[in-house]
């Protein structure tokens, strides 16, 4: 999202390696897409990219719904936020964008991976189109989250699974 802001913004102007790697010649969206390549797969070492291929591909077939939900949120919430007020354009309008947009994104993601993991495991044949979604969506019941994490107290701070969310 961070670089879909730039891009709007007009800020990739600039090479990302130099201008004997992608100097002139080169247009905004051919530097966006390379900034998205080294943000996304090479931050992870290129296992995201495997993830893509074998997981968000099928799941961008398979649970399309998901994905048109999520762009159309991407899409409409400069109107959303056009009707309430607030400039998109100004520094407050960007900044809900960016993060509305992440956020967003993100859950889509990583609700479409889970499931697809879940009809890898027979869940889609067994129980039908929508229940490998549903586990998923709640599975992320905050009553759930604080069940596994914060029923203990402060001794949910002792458990390292608990700690790991927050130090990685």
């Amino acid at each position: 999202m961070i670089i879909w802001d730039w891009l709007l913004a007009k800020l990739l102007k600039r090479p990302v390696f130099g201008t004997h790697l992608d100097g002139k010649g080169w247009a905004d969206y051919e530097r966006a897409l390379l900034l998205v390549v080294i943000l996304q797969f090479g931050s992870s070492v290129f296992i995201m990219a495997v993830i893509t291929v074998t997981h968000v591909l099928p799941a961008l077939i398979l649970y399309h719904p998901v994905f048109l939900a999520a762009a159309a949120f991407v899409v409409q919430v400069r109107q959303w936020l056009k009707c309430i007020g607030v400039d998109a354009d100004g520094r407050l309008g960007r900044g809900l964008i960016m993060a509305s947009n992440s956020f967003v994104v993100v859950c889509a993601c990583q609700t479409m991976i889970t499931a697809v993991i879940r009809v890898y495991s027979g869940g889609l044949m067994k129980q039908g189109y929508l229940v490998p979604l549903l586990d998923d969506v709640a599975s992320r019941h905050l009553s759930t989250w604080y069940e596994c994490h914060l029923s203990q107290g402060v001794a949910a701070f002792h458990d390292q699974d608990f700690l790991n969310l927050f130090v990685r």
